[in-house]
């Protein structure tokens, strides 16, 4: 019988076409889906931004401060499926107010166009939900954030904590580039993100990423 198929449900490829899995052995996660309705929600992309795509950005004009950065995301772009497939990311880094988060979820809606899992996380909700959750829904989210092809960790370094925070993005961070998985991260810290973060996980983000420094004044 064929399934309502949700984002990181488990399945089963027969002939072609995705199933339910009943209880075989082995667990397949969807990483493709077939192309439904866009609904901002699904993706965890805020209200704000939900109409927001490259081409509504180049019609409404692209400041002179971000149109290196928005050479940057054209080429990526570009070259998307194949980033994906290989598991190469972005690293927007920069003061606040300068369309990091916008073009962020651009790539996103490309992924999406792609028939490709992506989901948006802000860190300071992640925090929320990994202390505030049950331990259910605290394994839901982790699962998701590991598997989906594109994931997007806005205002990295927002949690302002040390311990068991750096531990959990560490682990995310190991399991997305194990598993060749494509993470975009947007953070306002400069070179104190070494300060925060430790060696081993920013080695894996930069072997992995392309970085757009993003400078001028707020465009808010």
């Amino acid at each position: 019988m064929k399934a309502n198929l949700q984002i990181g449900q488990t399945c089963l490829p027969i002939n072609g076409k995705l199933y339910t899995k009943p209880d075989y052995d082995k667990p397949v996660i969807i990483d493709e889906l077939p192309k439904q309705e866009y609904d901002h929600r699904r993706y965890g992309i805020p209200l704000r931004y939900k109409d927001i795509t490259m081409e509504y950005i180049v019609k409404k004009g692209i400041p002179p401060q971000v149109q290196n950065n928005v050479r940057d995301v054209q080429a990526y772009i570009a070259n998307l499926r194949e980033n994906l497939n290989e598991g190469v990311g972005m690293v927007f880094r920069g003061t606040v107010g300068t369309m990091k988060t916008t073009l962020a979820v651009a790539i996103m809606r490309e992924t999406i166009e792609l028939g490709k899992n992506a989901y948006f996380i802000p860190m300071a909700n992640l925090m929320d939900k990994l202390f505030s959750g049950t331990t259910e829904e605290r394994a839901k989210l982790e699962q998701r954030l590991q598997s989906v092809s594109l994931l997007v960790i806005d205002d990295l370094g927002m949690e302002y904590e040390k311990g068991w925070v750096t531990a959990k993005i560490r682990a995310i961070i190991n399991d997305r580039y194990n598993e060749k998985k494509s993470t975009i991260i947007t953070t306002n810290l400069g070179k104190d993100i070494s300060d925060r973060y430790i060696e081993g996980m920013l080695d894996r983000i930069a072997g992995t990423s392309t970085f757009s420094n993003f400078e001028g004044k707020s465009l808010r």
